[in-house]
Order: structure tokens, then sequence, then C-alpha cells
């Protein structure tokens, strides 16, 4: 079953006699689709809205010319081709024609299925890293996550979610999630560069090497060059080529400048090599994985989908199928899976009007999901209030909407029975996250009867990150 997609565009008439009125109607498919899911979202079937996609310069400027369209969608996008007679055909022709990036190795009859498309994805919210369980101090500026359908490059690491594993993918091959494992993950970040930037040669470095995805070649960078190449080419337009050792008066350098402007944005790897390209010490020469990328609107990821498999031994599922003769198989839909953060939480309970000390066994109960919470601590609040902070034994995930009900229950001095103070707490909102507080060894555990119950020895959770809600009553 394919997806056919109308489009109806009053500015392309069938013949010039024809009713102003009446536009014409185009028929197209899905090529490709990215849907983008969050386990935040247990109440959107996890479904997520908070990623701008859009897609490169160069990626416009190419569908543009081979007839493809660009379709945002409510969470994701789809790239969609004209099925109209002779069109899927280009699209299989210009694939097929060779590209600027040949491997030296693998598929040297059709370089050109290295081809993609690439995008970046930027989120619509502040607080987008504070409920995604990605590090908390991630500084989009310095990293993105780097995500394809080159499946040559993912490594299984865990399985997901059965509610991620029930969504519905009507008429579109399943191509599986776009990160190296099933979720975005630290494993799938790169450092960001500029399109400018300096490297300095190591002790031993002779050329630095810039590679794009298939392992070609694309710039080289000599640290000796002929100085009558540099003087007729200019220094940004020397190459290897230009090489000249010291030993045979050739000028040399400490610093080179990377200038990645001729490429398109995309992921690329620097290579370090000596004088006869070996690489016999990888302490100094280990290759670097970079991203290069727009700088506004801030991306947090940068998307490359491949049309077909490019080489022969390449894992993974495409649209496009090469054999026996290239042709359009199937539409693949892709994920992109994030998971929710989990914190602790801890809830700093302050009385209206009076003293934490009027309140005896103050305790937070759990109604239904069964959820411990350590005995409470005195703590003094920036404001000289005083609190009593009550510690989940357990992180908690955060979610668009929770099931959790917890209340306060305790005894007033002047009350002799045991009642509910507050019948139901607030939950966490992910503009309350943050660091773990540090774990000095004069924290303010009670050493009154009245917070005799310390935490447990060895109970007491060490979070990645926490959740402060403060509650009045």
């Amino acid at each position: 079953m394919v997806q056919t997609v109308v489009i109806k565009r009053a500015f392309e008439r069938r013949n010039a006699s024809e009713d102003q009125s009446t536009a014409r109607e185009f028929f197209y498919e899905r090529l490709m689709q990215v849907v983008v899911h969050h386990e935040y979202y247990n109440e959107n079937d996890k479904l997520c809205p908070d990623l701008l996609i859009e897609p490169t310069a160069e990626t416009q400027q190419l569908m543009a010319r081979i007839g493809l369209l660009f379709r945002r969608e409510p969470h994701g996008f789809s790239v969609l081709f004209n099925t109209a007679k002779g069109r899927p055909e280009a699209l299989l022709n210009f694939l097929a024609r060779p590209t600027f990036e040949v491997p030296d190795e693998g598929d040297d009859e059709h370089h050109g299925w290295w081809k993609r498309l690439s995008f970046t994805a930027a989120p619509t919210k502040d607080t987008f890293i504070n409920y995604t369980g990605l590090p908390l101090d991630t500084k989009p500026l310095e990293t993105n996550f780097y995500l394809s359908n080159y499946h040559g490059r993912n490594i299984p690491l865990e399985p997901l979610t059965p509610a991620l594993r029930r969504t519905p993918r009507v008429g579109l091959k399943d191509g599986g999630p776009l990160s190296r494992g099933p979720y975005v993950s630290p494993a799938d970040a790169l450092p960001v560069v500029p399109a400018k930037f300096p490297l300095r040669y190591l002790p031993g470095v002779e050329e630095f090497v810039v590679l794009g995805l298939s392992g070609a070649e694309l710039q080289c960078y000599p640290r000796c060059l002929d100085p009558e190449a540099v003087k007729q080419k200019g220094l940004d337009g020397t190459s290897c080529a230009d090489a000249l050792p010291a030993s045979q008066g050739g000028s040399c350098r400490e610093v080179a400048f990377i200038n990645l402007t001729p490429l398109p944005l995309d992921r690329y790897t620097l290579t370090f090599h000596d004088s006869n390209r070996a690489t016999k010490d990888p302490t100094i020469r280990t290759p670097l994985e970079v991203l290069y990328t727009t700088a506004h609107p801030t991306p947090l990821c940068f998307i490359d989908l491949l049309f077909a498999r490019p080489t022969l031994e390449s894992p993974g599922t495409y649209p496009v199928e090469r054999w026996p003769t290239p042709h359009i198989k199937d539409g693949v839909r892709y994920d992109l899976n994030f998971r929710n953060r989990s914190t602790q939480w801890r809830y700093f309970v302050v009385p209206r009007g009076g003293e934490i000390l009027e309140y005896r066994d103050l305790e937070i109960i759990s109604h239904g999901t069964p959820v411990g919470f350590a005995p409470g601590v005195r703590h003094d609040l920036p404001n000289g209030q005083q609190a009593l902070r009550f510690d989940s034994l357990e992180n908690l995930p955060l979610l668009q909407r929770y099931s959790f009900h917890f209340s306060l229950e305790g005894t007033q001095s002047q009350f002799d029975e045991r009642r509910t103070l507050l019948a139901k707490l607030p939950t966490p909102s992910p503009l309350q996250v943050g660091p773990p507080p540090s774990r000095r060894p004069d924290d303010q555990r009670a050493k009154t009867k009245l917070f005799s119950r310390a935490h447990p020895d060895g109970i007491a959770l060490r979070p990645e990150n926490t959740s402060d809600i403060y509650v009045y009553f």
C-alpha cells in the first residue's frame, strides 16, 4: 500500500485556455517520512511536536532541482516525489550520476549513491533538554546529535518500549530509528565546528585530511608547502598536491586553518597523517568526527537521509532499490525517539505563618503507585524560612500527565490525632529540573527527637538530576 498526497497548485495550468480558477492537481507519494517520538508525551501517543525541522540550504536547492517536496508535519516531516510520468525516472537518473564525494574504496561504479538530503532540528521550547533524557549540560552551540538512516553506523543497545513499538506505520516500510541505538543518546553526539577553525600540527603530523561520509578525501592541508604554489594559488588554494618537505625547501607552518565553507553542511571526519600517510601513533592521530551545521536557529540535531544503499555491504532500509535496475521500491518511515528524563523529586514543605517545629511526624504518602520518600530533613531556605525536605527514594519520570498521587500527613501540636494536611501534592514541571545536590558531611539532618528518623544508611539516592517542588500549607 502506497500513501498518495494530492497537491493543488493554482499557479500551474494545463494550458493557457484553462479557467483561471482551476488549479492543476499533482500527485505525490511519500519517499521518506521522519516521525518524532518522546516518552514525555504520554497523553499524545508519544508523538512530539517540539522540534522545528528544516532542510539545509543545499538540500532545499537539490530538492527543487530534482522535483522533491519537503512537507512539514505536526510530529516530523515527509519528503514527497512527483508520480507524474518521467518524474521518478529523472530522480533515479540523478542519483546514478557521480557526485563530488567519491570514496577511495568500495562501490566505485555508482559513486552518486552517496547523495543524501540533510536537515537540522531545533527545539521550539527552551525546556526541551530539561524533560529529555540527555545530559542536562548539553550545549547545542558546541554539541549536536548526528542522526542518519545509513545504518552501517548503528549499533543495537536496547529494545524500544512497547508504547513506541505499537505506533502504526500504514503504507510505509519501517526504516527503524535514525539514532545509533533505539533512542537519541550521547553516543550520537558530535562536536560542532565553525566554517573556519585553526588546527595545530602535533609532532609527527604532516597533513590534515577532511573525509566525507563515504570516506572520500575532500580536503587536504599539508604542513609544509611549495612556496611557489603558495605564491601562485594563495594559501587557501593549495592542497596536498603542493606539499614539499622542509628538507627540499618547503615552507612549513605550525597551524592550519581548516576551511569548510566550500563544502555542504554535514558530518566530516578529520584524519591526521605523517609524510607516508601512516597512522602508527593513534594517541595523536585518532580520527575526529565533527559536525558542520547552521548557527540559527540553534539546532540540537542534524539528520542525513540517504536515498539508497550506498554500497553492496551497507545494511539499512532505503526507499530506492539499486538492483537489478534502480527503482523506487517503497516509501520508508524512520523514527526519531527521545527518552524522558527521570529525576529525584524533592519536596520542600513550608508551613504558612508558623514554624516547622509545630508539626510532628510529617510524612508523604503515596496513593496507588508505590513510591517511597525518605524521612524529612530540616532545610534552611535562601529567604531564611525553615522547610522540611522529603527526597524520593527512586528517580521518577517527568511526564506530560502524571498518575502519581501524593499527600502530606502529620500531626499539629494542638491536635491529638494524625490527619491529612494536604490531600494532593503538586507534581514538578520541566522548569524545576536542576543538577544533583552536593553531598556534604555537614548536611542538615535533624538531631532532635522530631527529626530522629534520619536517612537510613544505604538508602539515600544519588540522583543524576533533581526536581524541586516547594509546598506551602
